[in-house]
């Protein structure tokens, strides 16, 4: 899971001093930070599933940063700073984050107006509207570039991130995932708030649009250990040619059930399409138990290897298992557990697999509480597929490579849909 708050903060430029007020039981902020430091390094040191980092001279690192953090002039910059140094490992699935309980739970409250967005064509483009939502009242369509939000320009936003990016190692995919992230945020705000967009339209002219926010109500994952809550959006049901879809934004405990009841319900169809673009990924075990409802004899979706662990993620067949087609729709937002699923079914030739090349973000990892009170991440294991391919850094590649591009989007089309539904009504034939 990508937890985005503190970099939507780093590239606009909206941190603050967030020091707790001090009473005399407390240990002083510096001491807060002392231990903070301490346990990013020394977790980094005897846990990161590499021992020798990547090359990375740990000691070293330890002591260009150790006076840095020490010296921060708040809280947000010394997260900052730690941010800086676990940034030195070029893997995904490390990071700090100076998020509280309380931030999730107000998650579930965001007022949003229906839209979902893509970077297409390196634009902010309208890729999804919610069916009668205050986005599909105002007329927003599929299609459109959002230009500003609140008059502030998308371009310079997604020029600040691409700036942030220009001193890191990251792909091209994960930059992509970053600038929607960043300005998916920016639309969010206060449920009954206004928001002002300027959109290109589908005549290719600017338009004003005034709607207001509205709360979410997304239903929320309980916490598994420091693993965070997390919204939870299912869907499924029949399309043509009688082909089952199911799509859901995050692999959490909750949604076990749903996606089980979906494949039940689709068992006559002639194929499903599972829809994972922008799925992030989650809890990482759920990949192989929905995997078995898919297959009739075992297999592996590949190895997850730490400093002292070695797990083969065997997938058992389950009672009466879907045996037709299943085609995975992916893009540059697929990432963790999603990858996983896909690229273990689709080197055990079950899956075909359409869309982008994924993330490239696959690393098993946990969440602990720093003294500070920020959430720290980082990875105890590295990830391999059935046929021993590293997907961290370089992602899954479709069978199908198919881009969603504007004009489609403006015309009503989904083309990575479409190609699935072709091809599985193909094999049929």
């Amino acid at each position: 899971i990508i937890l985005i708050s503190f970099f939507i903060n780093l590239v606009l430029a909206q941190s603050s001093d967030n020091k707790p007020s001090q009473t005399s039981a407390q240990p002083s902020e510096e001491e807060l930070r002392r231990q903070s430091f301490e346990k990013v390094w020394n977790t980094i040191n005897e846990k990161h599933y590499d021992k020798t980092f990547g090359g990375l001279d740990w000691r070293k690192i330890r002591e260009i940063y150790e006076p840095k953090a020490l010296k921060a002039q708040n809280r947000a910059e010394f997260h900052k700073v730690l941010n800086q140094m676990l940034e030195e490992l070029k893997v995904s699935h490390v990071g700090v984050y100076d998020l509280k309980p309380a931030d999730f739970e107000l998650r579930a409250k965001t007022g949003i107006i229906g839209i979902e967005i893509k970077i297409i064509e390196n634009k902010p483009v309208i890729w999804r509207v919610e069916k009668n939502s205050a986005a599909d009242r105002a007329g927003l369509k599929p299609g459109f570039i959002v230009e500003k939000i609140n008059d502030l320009s998308t371009r310079s936003v997604l020029e600040r991130v691409e700036s942030y990016f220009s001193s890191i190692r990251a792909t091209d995919r994960i930059r992509l995932l970053y600038k929607e992230k960043v300005i998916t945020t920016l639309i969010e705000g206060e449920p009954k708030t206004k928001l002002s967009l300027e959109v290109i339209n589908s005549k290719n002219e600017l338009q004003k649009v005034e709607v207001e926010r509205y709360q979410a109500n997304w239903q929320m994952s309980e916490p598994l250990g420091y693993f965070p809550p997390q919204p939870i959006i299912f869907e499924s049901y029949k399309i043509e040619n009688d082909i089952g879809y199911i799509r859901f934004n995050v692999w959490t405990i909750p949604q076990i059930s749903k996606i089980r009841a979906a494949i039940q319900s689709f068992a006559d169809t002639k194929g499903i399409i599972f829809d994972i673009r922008g799925n992030p990924g989650g809890i990482s075990g759920m990949a192989a138990g929905i995997a078995g409802m898919l297959v009739k004899e075992p297999l592996s979706l590949g190895r997850m290897r730490g400093r002292e662990l070695d797990l083969n993620l065997i997938v058992n067949p389950q009672s009466n298992p879907y045996l037709g087609k299943v085609m995975i729709l992916m893009d540059y937002g697929t990432a963790s557990t999603s990858e996983i699923f896909a690229i273990g079914l689709q080197e055990n030739s079950r899956a075909v697999l359409i869309g982008e090349t994924t993330a490239g973000m696959a690393l098993p990892s946990i969440f602990e509480t720093l003294p500070t009170g920020a959430l720290f991440q980082y990875a105890i294991m590295d990830y391999t597929s059935p046929k021993g391919t590293l997907v961290e850094g370089r992602g899954v590649k479709p069978d199908l490579e198919v881009s969603q591009r504007r004009q489609d989007l403006l015309d009503g089309r989904d083309l990575p849909l479409e190609i699935a539904i072709q091809n599985i009504i193909r094999d049929e034939n």
